[in-house]
C-alpha cells in the first residue's frame, strides 16, 4: 500500500489539496487518508472498503483509475472481484416485460404520492392565508359613527342657542320704540313748552339708541360668527381624523423582524459538540463519521466544538468547510 499511497499523496500535493479538503469531498475519514498515504496497515480498514476508498480518491484527483487499482492489487496481493451471474439476473434478462411492468408501477406510485403531497401543501397554505386574513380584519365602525354624529348635534344646539339671543335683542329695540311712540301720542294733552321738552328728550334718546345699538350688536355678531366658523373647522378636522385613523392603522401593520438560522454539521470523525438555540436551550450531540446533524433557530446559534477539524459546516446554504484544526476546541456564534 506504500506505493499506491505515495502516488496518491504526490498527485494531491501537485493539485494543491489538503487532507481535510479531500476528506470533505470524498467522505473518507482523515485518519484513513493519512494511513493510506503512509501505508500504515494497522490503521487501514477491511480490503473491501479500502478498495472503494482508493478508487474514489483516484477518481477525485482525475487519475487513471485502472492503473491505480492495478498497482493496488499487485501490492496488496488481491485480484479484481469477478462478477457472478445470479439466477435473478438471468430471469430478468429472459423476461424484460416484467421489468417494464414493475418500473411503470413504481412510477405510478411516485406520481400518486407527489399529487397527494401537493394537495396537502395547498390545503396547509390555504389555512395559513385564512388565518392571517381573519387577524387583519377591520374593527367595527360603530365608534366612527358616534364620533361623526356628536359634532352635528353640537351644531344644532348652538344654532338653537343663538336664535333666542337674536330674538331678545330685537324685542328690546321694539319695546323702546313703542314706549317712545306712546309718549309722542300722549304729548298733545300737555302744554306747548312741556311738549317741546318731551320731543327733545325723545329725539335725543332715539339718536343715542341708534348710535349705541350698531356699536354693541355688530362686534357681538362678528365674534359669534367667527367662533362658529372656528368650531366648524375644528369639527371638520375631527371628522377627518376619525375617518382616517382606522385606515392608517390597517395600512401600517406591525412587522416582526426575524433572522432565521440554519446550520448543517457533517462529521468527518467521531466527535462531540454542544449548542445553544436562541440563548435558551442547551443541547449536547455526538456524531460518527459521515453523519449529519441540522440545527435551526429563530435568531442565534452558539456552537461549542470539542474538535474544530472533525466537522464540516454549512450556514444558511453557504458552505463554510472545516472551521478549525484537528484536536483543538473552539466556540462559534451564528450569525
Amino acid at each position: 500500500m506504500e506505493i499506491t499511497g505515495q502516488i496518491l499523496k504526490e498527485n494531491r500535493e501537485k493539485a494543491g489539496y489538503s487532507i481535510n479538503e479531500i476528506a470533505i469531498a470524498t467522505k473518507i475519514n482523515v485518519k484513513v487518508i493519512q494511513a493510506m498515504e503512509s501505508g500504515d496497515k494497522s490503521q487501514l480498514p477491511a480490503l473491501t472498503f479500502l478498495r472503494g476508498f482508493v478508487r474514489t480518491y483516484a477518481k477525485f484527483l482525475k487519475l487513471d483509475e485502472e492503473a491505480i487499482m492495478q498497482t493496488f492489487y499487485e501490492e496488496m496481493g488481491t485480484s479484481k472481484p469477478q462478477k457472478i451471474k445470479t439466477n435473478c439476473e438471468g430471469k430478468d434478462e429472459e423476461n424484460p416485460d416484467s421489468l417494464i411492468h414493475t418500473k411503470s408501477l413504481t412510477s405510478r406510485y411516485f406520481a400518486v404520492a407527489g399529487i397527494l403531497a401537493l394537495i396537502l401543501l395547498i390545503i396547509s397554505i390555504r389555512k395559513v392565508v385564512d388565518k392571517y386574513e381573519k387577524e387583519a380584519m377591520l374593527p367595527p365602525l360603530e365608534d366612527i359613527r358616534e364620533i361623526v354624529q356628536i359634532p352635528e348635534e353640537m351644531e344644532q344646539s348652538e344654532d338653537k342657542t343663538q336664535e333666542p339671543e337674536d330674538t331678545k335683542s330685537l324685542s328690546l329695540t321694539e319695546q323702546t320704540v313703542a314706549e317712545k311712540e306712546n309718549k309722542k301720542v300722549e304729548a298733545p294733552h300737555l302744554p306747548s313748552e312741556e311738549q317741546e321738552k318731551l320731543k327733545q328728550e325723545v329725539m335725543a334718546e332715539i339718536q343715542a339708541n341708534k348710535q349705541n345699538l350698531p356699536l354693541k350688536e355688530v362686534p357681538e355678531k362678528v365674534t359669534q360668527t367667527s367662533i362658529v366658523e372656528n368650531v366648524k373647522e375644528v369639527k371638520k378636522e375631527d371628522k377627518k381624523i376619525a375617518t382616517e385613523t382606522p385606515g392608517e392603522l390597517v395600512k401600517e401593520p406591525i412587522k416582526i423582524a426575524l433572522s432565521p438560522q440554519e446550520l448543517i454539521i457533517e462529521a468527518l470523525d467521531n466527535t462531540q459538540f454542544s449548542f445553544i438555540i436562541d440563548n435558551k436551550d442547551n443541547f449536547k450531540i455526538s456524531l460518527k463519521p459521515t453523519e449529519v446533524h441540522i440545527i435551526k433557530a429563530n435568531s442565534s446559534i452558539v456552537l461549542n466544538l470539542s474538535d474544530g477539524g472533525a466537522v464540516s459546516l454549512t450556514h444558511n446554504g453557504q458552505r463554510r468547510g472545516v472551521p478549525g484544526d484537528l484536536g483543538r476546541s473552539m466556540k462559534l456564534n451564528f450569525p
